[in-house]
């Protein structure tokens, strides 16, 4: 990495992982984005999914911070919103960019995006 370049290379291992612990989730995810070009809002649960499934390998301590305010919320039996918590989805989102695991587009891979690698799992007609 450059020392002026503001994205940062996964570790092969790092790919892996991702790849084998999201890749469900981001293929399915990339179906609902293909799905719905017109509204990709219908797909922001699923997205928040998989950031947060991205974010734990390699933003562990985002992802971490979302996990406290997301059992928070819960816990509050809806008296706290889920969007108390859009502060942490927007500080994974940030890392996942440096990453290029982030944003998420039809055509992206089914591990979610970046370089992780993986093709299109569809199936053949």
């Amino acid at each position: 990495m450059l020392p002026f370049s503001r994205t940062e290379t996964l570790s092969p291992a790092q790919a892996d992982r991702v790849k084998r612990r999201c890749g469900v989730a981001a293929g399915t995810l990339q179906q609902c984005l293909a799905a719905n070009p017109t509204n990709p809002d219908v797909c922001s649960s699923l997205e928040t999914q998989v950031v947060h499934c991205q974010a734990e390998v390699v933003c562990m301590q985002l992802a971490a911070d979302h996990q406290r305010c997301f059992k928070r919320v819960v816990n509050s039996q809806g008296t706290i919103p889920f969007s108390a918590c859009d502060k942490e989805v927007a500080a994974m989102k940030q890392c996942l960019r440096r990453f290029k695991l982030y944003p998420y587009t039809s055509s992206s891979s089914s591990s979610g995006g970046g370089g992780s690698g993986g093709g299109s799992r569809r199936p053949a007609r």
